[in-house]
C-alpha cells in the first residue's frame, strides 16, 4: 500500500522534489521523481492510518511522529534498520533490477554483476534523476549486451512499461561511464535458441537454424564475406524458408535486436556465393545447397 505524503513537504536530497510516497509493504518513503529512499537517520518507517484519532492504538518500538494529511489521520513509526539512506536506496534499486531480469526468464543468473554495477552507477551519479524503473530497465538491457546475451529493448521495457527513449539515453550514459561499448559478440547458440523458441514451438527448429548458420558461415569465410551480428537472424529466416515454417523477416526482426533491413542484407550476402534467391529456397536442404557451390 502506497500513501502519498507529498503534502508533508520533505525535500529529496538527490533531485530536490517534494513529491514522495510511503510504501507500507516495503516500509520506505520514496521520492516519486528519482526513486531515492528518503530514510532519516537510518530509520525505516511504517504508516498506520485511522479515521478516528481517539482510537489510536500504537503500541510500539522506536520513536513515532504523527502527521496530519487532509482527509486521513496517519502516524509514522520509525524502526532501526542499520542501513544508511544510500544503502537502502541501492538495495531497493538492486531488487527492482532483479525483478526486470527475472521477468525475461533467461535461465542464467547475473545477480552479482547487477549488485556491483548498480552500486557503482548510483554512487557515481550516473542515474541522475531517472526514476527507479528506468534505472533498472536500462541496467538490465546494458548487462545483457555486455554478457553477450542481448534482448530487444521493447522486451526489457515491458516489465514496467517505461519510455524507450528515456531508457536509451540512460544506456548511453552507462556506456560512457564504463569507457567502452559492451561486448556485442553474440552467444550464437543462446541467441538462436531464444529467437527460435519465441517464434515457433517446434523443438528441432533451433538445431536446424544452427546447422544452416554453420554451413553458411563456412561459405562466407571461404568467399571472404564478413560475418556480421545479423547473420544468426538471417540464418533463422533462411531456415524457415527452407522448411516452410512461414516466418517473415519482419517477424524475426520483432524479437531480434536487429532491424529487418539489416537481416535482409545479411541474407543476400550469405546466399550470393550460392547464386540462389531467398524465394527459391523452399524445400531445399543443406545438401541441396552444398551442390550449388
Amino acid at each position: 500500500m502506497k500513501i502519498n505524503l507529498g503534502l508533508i513537504g520533505m525535500k529529496c536530497d538527490e533531485c530536490g522534489s517534494r513529491d514522495s510516497s510511503f510504501d507500507e509493504r516495503m516500509g520506505e518513503r520514496i521520492c516519486n521523481e528519482c526513486g531515492l529512499v528518503m530514510v532519516q537517520e537510518a530509520f525505516e518507517e511504517t504508516v498506520r492510518v485511522t479515521e478516528d484519532s481517539s482510537k489510536d492504538n500504537w503500541g510500539n518500538l522506536g520513536s513515532d511522529a504523527r502527521v496530519n494529511v487532509p482527509g486521513i489521520r496517519t502516524q509514522v513509526v520509525r524502526n532501526m534498520t542499520g542501513l544508511s539512506s544510500t544503502e537502502t536506496t541501492i538495495t531497493r534499486g538492486v531488487a527492482m533490477t532483479k525483478m526486470v531480469f527475472s521477468s525475461l526468464h533467461l535461465g542464467f543468473d547475473l545477480s552479482d554483476r547487477i549488485f556491483e554495477s548498480y552500486s557503482e552507477l548510483y554512487r557515481k551519479n550516473i542515474f541522475k534523476s531517472n526514476k527507479i524503473e528506468e534505472r533498472a530497465t536500462a541496467l538490465v538491457y546494458y548487462l545483457l549486451r555486455e554478457n553477450g546475451t542481448p534482448v530487444p529493448m521493447e522486451t526489457v521495457c515491458a516489465e514496467f512499461s517505461v519510455n524507450k527513449r528515456v531508457v536509451n539515453k540512460l544506456v548511453r550514459r552507462i556506456v560512457r561511464h564504463y569507457g567502452r561499448r559492451p561486448d556485442l559478440n553474440y552467444r550464437v547458440d543462446y541467441e538462436m535458441r531464444r529467437c527460435a523458441e519465441t517464434l515457433t514451438k517446434i523443438p528441432e527448429f533451433p538445431h536446424l537454424c544452427m546447422e544452416t548458420l554453420n554451413f553458411l558461415n563456412k561459405v562466407c569465410e571461404a568467399h571472404k564475406i564478413n560475418i556480421s551480428k545479423a547473420h544468426p537472424y538471417a540464418a533463422l529466416c533462411i531456415t524457415s524458408r527452407m522448411h516452410n515454417m512461414g516466418l517473415t523477416v519482419e517477424g524475426v526482426a520483432e524479437v531480434a535486436p536487429i532491424n529487418a533491413v539489416s537481416i535482409s542484407r545479411a541474407m543476400q550476402k550469405m546466399l550470393s556465393p550460392l547464386d540462389v534467391r531467398y524465394t527459391d529456397l523452399k524445400g531445399k536442404t543443406i545438401r541441396d545447397l552444398e551442390k550449388l557451390l
